[in-house]
Order: structure tokens, then sequence, then C-alpha cells
């Protein structure tokens, strides 16, 4: 009986969401409506996603520049960079996910409007996009130091992975956590090639890299608390099932993303500035986990976008300050 409310029969309608963009900023007459399918598989009208990709590659150029000094414009270019693959190459993440998931998406409420979900998009044409974002990322990647494309090869990998793994483990989010954080190896490598050799700073990366991975974690397991309810009915597994409302397990998922980024502080011989980046983290975190309401999606969605925000400027901040200070010898 659940489910039959999920899952509506062919001459059943589900509503306007399922014919219209569930965004209303795709409304627009300068955008034409055959691109907007498009939009939305690649989650532009959703950019949150995108600032969390990016930010694993931010902190590491940072990282970079703080363990040996690079210039300005140098940082600034290859951040341009970085953000344009994060937006191509999540769009090309996204496409693939929702390609093999359009069974599942179908029965949960929020996500049974996508544009392959819904029939806007072929299995065959998002195919052909993903393959057309992934080539246009490649060609942007191509334009890193040979020893940052050995370092991303197995992110790809990873992203085929992910959409299988919530059908076979209930941790997916455990997978999730290496796509998200993959962007710091890549970012330090490409600008620092002391990070490829053994020493503190090969430690100082892989503390942040391991930081990254575990706030990965925490973000997603409070955005899969939305669909907690469905998500039981449809069989899709992840820790927002298993733990459902027990905020012990995120109050230890950002301990230990703190703790590692303590660490990684250590290992590069950073100062205050960045030790008070890392209290700032701690406080961040604390207050989203304990603010947001676990058993009400719209909180679960607000402390995702907006905790993405507040916890990214506190980890910048440490590092960006590290970084200015060893520059400029103050």
């Amino acid at each position: 009986m659940e489910v039959k409310t999920l899952l509506p029969t062919h001459n059943e309608k589900i509503g306007p969401t399922i014919t219209s963009p569930p965004s209303p900023s795709l409304r627009s007459s300068i955008i034409p409506p055959s691109w907007l399918p498009y939009i939305q598989l690649s989650r532009l009208d959703r950019p949150t996603g995108i600032y969390l990709f990016y930010f694993p590659f931010l902190f590491g150029s940072l990282l970079a520049g703080t363990v040996s000094p690079i210039p300005p414009h140098t940082l600034l270019t290859s951040n341009l960079l970085f953000f344009a693959l994060c937006t191509i190459w999540r769009g090309a993440a996204c496409t693939w996910n929702d390609t093999l998931d359009a069974d599942l998406d179908r029965q949960v409420a929020r996500t049974r409007s996508r544009p392959i979900a819904r029939g806007a998009v072929t299995v065959g044409q998002a195919h052909l996009y993903t393959a057309v974002q992934t080539l246009l990322g490649l060609a942007l990647a191509l334009q890193l130091p040979r020893r940052a494309l050995w370092i991303g090869a197995p992110w790809l990998l990873l992203v085929v992975l992910y959409p299988l793994a919530k059908r076979v483990t209930n941790y997916p989010q455990a997978v999730v956590g290496f796509v998200m954080a993959w962007g710091s190896l890549w970012s330090c490598t490409s600008l620092n090639g002391a990070f490829m050799a053994a020493g503190r700073p090969l430690v100082g990366m892989l503390c942040l890299f391991a930081s990254n991975y575990f706030w990965a974690m925490l973000y997603d397991g409070i955005y899969a608390h939305q669909d907690v309810k469905d998500d039981k009915v449809a069989g899709v597994k992840s820790i927002a099932v298993v733990f459902q409302g027990q905020k012990g397990l995120l109050y230890g998922l950002g301990a230990v993303q703190v703790g590692l980024l303590a660490a990684c502080a250590w290992a590069v011989g950073a100062g205050w500035v960045m030790g008070g980046g890392v209290l700032l983290t701690a406080g961040t975190l604390v207050v989203m986990v304990w603010r947001v309401d676990l058993e009400e999606p719209r909180s679960c969605l607000w402390w995702f976008k907006n905790g993405c925000w507040f916890t990214g400027a506190a980890v910048s901040s440490g590092l960006l300050g590290e970084y200015l200070l060893r520059l400029y010898g103050i």
C-alpha cells in the first residue's frame, strides 16, 4: 500500500512538479526550454554541490602555498581552473548518478521530478550528455601537471561506483567521502611537487584529505535524512537509514574531522592563525549538528546548504591566513 502511493500507475498524474522544472530560477525566457532538463541533470540550478566539490580544491591549494610560497596570481588562476573543472565534472557525476538511479528516483518524493525519472531525457541522451561533460572536464584536467593526472585518475572510478554503493552497502557515504575529498589531493600535487615525496608535507596533505573525507560523510549524512522514509520503502541504503535521527554519529564524524585538520596544521608547522581556523571549524560543526532537526527535511536541507559555507569559510580562513603570513613573512 505504501509503495503504491509512491509509484503512480500509467494513467495517474503526479502533479505539476513532474512536468515543470523544480527550481523557479530555471523558468526564464532566456533559457531555451529544450536546455532545461540538461541544466537540471547537471544541477546547475542547485550549486551547493559545486561548492562542496570545490572547497577541498581550495583547501589543498592554500595548503600547497603554505608549505612553500606560491605567487597569488598562480593561486588565483589555478583555482579558477579547479572551479571550472568542479562545475563540469560534478555535472557529469550527477548525470551518471541520475541515469543509474532513475528507477529509485521515481519512488522518492524529492527526486521523482528529475529529468530522467519523469521522462524528459532518455537514458541514451543522458549517456551522451555524461560523455560530453566528461570529455570537457578531461580537456581542462589536461592543463594540470602530469603528476596530478595520475592522482586524479582513481577519482573517475569512484564516481562510477558511487551510484551502485547505495544498493549494496548501508554506508554509501563512505564512498561519496572519497569522491568529494579527492580534490585536495589534486590541488596539492598540482601546485607543489613537495607533496609527492615522503615527509611532513605529505602527512599534512593526507590529514587534510582525511579531514575532508569525514566532513563529506557528515554533511551527506544530514542531506540523506531528507529522504529516510521514502528510502526505506525504495530499498535505498544510507547511514541516515541505519542511524536515523542519531546525532551521536554526526558529532563523532565532526570530532574526527577537526582532529585530522589539527594534525594537518601540526604536520606543516602552522601557527596560531590556522589553529584559530581549526577552532572556528569545530564551532561551526557543533552548531550545525546541534541545531539541525533530522526529522524535518527542510531543516536538513537548510543546514546542508548553509553549513557548507560556515565550515568551508572556517577552514579556508585558517589556511588563507597561514598562507598570507608565510608569503609576506609576517
